[in-house]
């Protein structure tokens, strides 16, 4: 018997997820650290930004420094042109210092 053949044989989670729901698309995690200069109306900017790509943060931390805020956010994107392009429009915003991706530890 062939070990493709046998039925014990371990499937991966997205091959369940995918013959359980064929509409749903594999999601990429990508962690970010958005350094910025907090001012009003900033997060609800990064909010904006992600809703409107219709991005889903299921994991957010914000620590504050003296004069500098960074946030770290769980994204799910699709594929890596969303990811650049979500990490363009955020580094747009106006009191943004810096949002590059972070490494998991």
């Amino acid at each position: 018997m062939n070990y493709n053949d046998s039925p014990f044989r371990l499937r991966s989670r997205a091959s369940v997820v995918a013959r359980l729901r064929p509409w749903a698309t594999l999601l990429l995690l990508a962690l970010l650290c958005i350094c910025l200069l907090y001012t009003s109306g900033l997060i609800e900017d990064l909010v904006n930004v992600l809703r409107g790509q219709q991005i889903a943060v299921p994991k957010t931390k914000l620590t504050n420094d003296d004069e500098m805020t960074k946030v770290y956010l769980l994204a799910e994107v699709t594929d890596l042109t969303q990811l650049n392009y979500l990490i363009t429009k955020l580094s747009n915003l106006p009191g943004v210092r810096d949002v590059r991706r972070q490494n998991w530890r």
